[in-house]
């Protein structure tokens, strides 16, 4: 993997090939800003984008770079000669391989991150990084066990989440991200830099690209979520309670039995 850009006042950076005028945002139809839809997002803001699928995180480049564009621009507010790259994350669970992000500015390598798909694990990678809004793939809902700090730990940071599909369209969306030719040969680019994903992952993400083309643009479709429907979309969704996390770091079984706690769609209610 190579380095999408590194900006300062020498460098070609992507933000010299594509802006904020490249995108364009809509919730519920009406035109919208990165602030009406990430409140509170800035310099400071950190992202996920949670894949389950191989090549699946490519459902939401768009709108990745939408929000790349918007961090490099309040970065600039405060000096034009800087070296650095947003606090954004991908996490990978499970197997198939991992996609390539650095040209869509998620880097360096060691925030691309592969997690086992039990729900303590993926959660806790959310929490651990203090994600503050998240991109997470939509899949059926789950429910599972996690440790009840980590859980609660969740909505100190967590703000905002947005469902996404591999295809680019989202069930129940209520979200469009549109972006330009010039931001999708970012996309493209990615899917290209891939080299972990199967020939047949990347061809059919391309495929699925394509599909995306109103007019001269691409255009993304999300669903906004609570914090508690994004909790069941990480839990695997044939795993209801099934057994404990994989790996708690030498907790004793006599106190996981008072510190695991449901949570996800069939999780207990109050």
């Amino acid at each position: 993997m190579a380095p999408a850009g590194l900006y300062s006042s020498g460098d070609v950076h992507t933000t010299e090939e594509i802006s904020c005028a490249d995108f364009s945002l809509a919730i519920d139809g009406r035109p919208a800003q990165v602030s009406d839809l990430f409140p509170g997002f800035g310099v400071e803001s950190r992202v996920a984008i949670v894949a389950f699928t191989p090549g699946g995180a490519f459902g939401a480049g768009t709108t990745l770079l939408a929000l790349v564009t918007a961090w490099y621009g309040e970065r600039r507010r405060r000096s034009a000669d800087f070296f650095e790259y947003p606090d954004f994350f991908y996490l990978q669970v499970a197997d198939g391989g991992i996609a390539d992000l650095g040209w869509l500015e998620v880097w360096p390598p060691h925030k691309l991150v592969i997690v086992p798909p039990a729900a303590q694990d993926v959660l806790a990678a959310i929490g651990d990084r203090a994600v503050d809004y998240l991109l997470i793939e939509d899949r059926a809902a789950g429910s599972g066990l996690v440790l009840r700090e980590t859980i609660n730990a969740l909505p100190r940071h967590l703000r905002t989440a947005l469902a996404y599909d591999r295809t680019g369209v989202a069930r129940g969306a209520d979200v469009a991200v549109s972006g330009s030719a010039a931001a999708e040969r970012h996309v493209t680019r990615a899917i290209e830099e891939s080299s972990q994903l199967a020939d047949a992952v990347r061809e059919v993400s391309r495929a699925m690209r394509r599909g995306l083309t109103e007019g001269t643009h691409q255009v993304e479709r999300l669903r906004r979520v609570g914090i508690d429907e994004a909790v069941a979309l990480v839990c695997p969704p044939a795993d209801p309670l099934a057994s404990a996390p994989r790996s708690l770091g030498g907790i004793p079984d006599s106190e996981l039995d008072r510190r695991l706690v449901a949570v996800g769609a069939r999780a207990p209610t109050d």
